[in-house]
């Protein structure tokens, strides 16, 4: 199972994957003329702090209005990649809530995926990854005493249930979200924008190497560039047909 995911990220990670070091290397000015410099140098600035060192995972989320803010949270405080398993509910996104991140964010889905939660856990286990679940179970660390020296998805599932079971097992460790009122726990989206800002602001200050190889740094630049530009991704397919047919 490769986690890319079903929305529109696989098509332009599908096609950059196609592409030889010499291509891509000729494919950037040209993607370049179609972008203003200010907004290449925008994408510029923002690169430098993405990190793909901590993943979001959403189990099972329903609510649109959760769903849609934590892509927001995730594209605000720089996370790359968002990882959503649907079980029972669809995720659907309110784009008056994502306010455009869903096109900067590396969404990977999984709907009626074989093996389900657990399968999407393994994989990401096998790339790297601890899993830190979110919990309130007896046991837990708080969440700035988290260990980031080795890449974690961070896991969040339902306000009602919380994670499933497959979710806790595979847990390599679980975290708290400190509260200090009545309530125990805060909502899907609070938790993931509070746990993003703080781990972000550790990442920053720590000598963890969180930032992005400069091969990532450089596929996800064009791959910005291609969904800025209008029709971007058949722009790039019809230069690079072109230079073939020249050679």
């Amino acid at each position: 199972m490769a986690l890319m995911g079903n929305y529109a990220d696989q098509e332009f990670q599908s096609y950059l994957d196609t592409l030889t070091v010499d291509q891509k290397a000729s494919l950037k000015p040209f993607l370049e003329t179609y972008i203003s410099e200010s907004k290449r140098d925008q994408m510029q600035s923002v690169l430098e702090h993405r990190t793909r060192h901590v993943s979001v995972v959403l189990e099972n989320v329903f609510q649109p209005h959760n769903a849609a803010a934590a892509i927001r949270s995730c594209e605000c405080f720089g996370f790359q990649d968002l990882h959503v398993i649907e079980l029972e509910n669809d995720y659907v996104m309110n784009p008056d809530v994502t306010m455009g991140g869903c096109k900067w964010v590396s969404l990977h889905s999984y709907k009626n995926e074989p093996g389900g939660t657990g399968a999407v856990l393994c994989e990401l286990k096998e790339k790297g990854y601890n899993i830190a679940a979110t919990s309130l179970r007896p046991g837990c660390v708080e969440l700035e005493a988290l260990d980031l020296t080795e890449p974690i998805a961070l896991c969040f599932g339902t306000e009602e249930n919380g994670l499933s079971e497959e979710a806790n097992e595979l847990a390599d460790v679980f975290v708290k979200i400190p509260s200090f009122g009545f309530t125990q726990s805060f909502n899907v989206s609070v938790s993931v924008a509070l746990s993003l800002s703080s781990i972000r602001k550790r990442l920053e200050a720590s000598d963890v190497d969180w930032r992005l190889s400069e091969s990532e740094a450089e596929d996800l630049y064009l791959t910005w560039m291609m969904k800025t530009a209008n029709r971007g991704l058949l722009l790039a397919k019809h230069f690079l047909d072109r230079g073939s047919s020249t050679d």
